[in-house]
């Protein structure tokens, strides 16, 4: 939330503003004022797509990770994935709003107002930083190493209870049941604990958080509807119009990174580590013009996108409360020998 809060300051701070009177400003070239919002909001677009893609990427820090060979190799490739996906967010995008920011300060923008854009830059960079901890953040080794302990070495401790009720009941079937149950119920508590610590993996369990959906889909209407209310009358948005991220498809010469959404994975119906590990191999070479252009924006959950003719949404909203009472007319003036504010409120139809 804290995210999506600084984003769409930072966007209507670089939308709404008067450019002034001035020649080639705001008042004389429509043209320049939209084109510069839609930088700025193709910049913020751009980080909620990295911060999807980095968010989602596999877990590395299990004891396989660093005690075996094919560990190693497959943590070095989600590492460099990471650490390509995160620092493009801090090193390039943040910094492009800090440079587009000076650009409004160039056409008139007021050291006061510039400070608090600088502010809603720096609450971003944090919003992102705090997500990057969540991310990265596990238990330490030592509990995870007594909960596999326990849960493997504790149920030949029930083995006597297991063979007393074999002899009570004279059933072996029933005991065998019981020590299946007990060994299923400690080896899914400790499964449990390794998936909650990553809370972004709503792909693969239902206890996670979408980050697709939230940061994908939700982010990037919200931020296009907020340019729909402010240019009524410009043309769509366009993610990339070839200009922008084309020093960055310079710098990365692989191919474009094949983009898996949510719902194509939950459609292969394989493991999670599989499935994510392709959205991993292609992360180092992401031509950043490109994966704007392939994000899939459409929701997991169907369900109809709001209008965009706010005048309309609104002639149509229902205004009543949902409590019956009488609210007063304010238009009607006071009979002779009434006074002002003493009046019954009046009954509308």
């Amino acid at each position: 939330s804290s995210l999506q809060t600084h984003a769409h300051s930072i966007y209507v701070c670089h939308a709404v503003w008067d450019w002034g009177k001035a020649p080639g400003s705001r008042s004389k070239d429509q043209n320049r004022w939209l084109n510069h919002s839609d930088e700025c909001l193709r910049t913020l677009i751009a980080i909620g797509d990295e911060l999807t893609r980095f968010l989602t990427l596999p877990n590395s820090s299990y004891s396989r990770h660093r005690e075996t060979w094919p560990g190693r190799r497959e943590a070095a490739v989600t590492v460099t994935a990471s650490y390509r996906l995160f620092g493009d967010v801090i090193e390039r995008k943040i910094t492009k709003l800090a440079l587009l920011c000076e650009s409004l300060k160039l056409a008139g923008f007021s050291p006061s107002e510039a400070s608090r854009v600088r502010q809603y830059e720096k609450l971003l960079t944090s919003a992102s930083l705090d997500l990057r901890m969540l991310k990265m953040y596990r238990s330490p080794k030592a509990l995870n190493a007594l909960l596999n302990l326990t849960t493997t070495l504790l149920p030949p401790f029930y083995a006597p209870a297991f063979a007393q009720i074999a002899h009570d009941t004279g059933s072996l079937a029933i005991a065998l049941a019981f020590a299946t149950i007990t060994a299923l119920a400690l080896s899914a508590l400790y499964e449990s604990v390794q998936v909650l610590e990553d809370p972004f993996v709503a792909f693969l369990t239902l206890d996670g958080i979408d980050v697709y959906e939230e940061l994908a889909v939700l982010y990037y209407h919200q931020l296009v509807e907020t340019r729909r209310y402010i240019f009524p009358d410009a043309p769509e948005f366009v993610e990339s119009d070839g200009e922008d991220g084309s020093n960055d498809a310079k710098e990365d010469d692989g191919p474009p990174a094949t983009l898996i959404g949510r719902r194509s994975m939950l459609s292969q119906n394989k493991h999670g580590m599989v499935s994510s590990r392709k959205m991993v191999e292609g992360a180092p070479q992401i031509d950043r013009c490109s994966s704007l252009k392939n994000m899939d924006r459409s929701s997991v959950f169907e369900m109809s996108v709001p209008p965009t003719d706010r005048r309309a949404s609104l002639r149509t909203m229902n205004r009543k409360s949902v409590f019956s009472m009488d609210l007063p007319d304010s238009r009607r003036r006071p009979s002779s020998g009434e006074k002002p504010g003493l009046r019954r409120p009046s009954v509308h139809n």
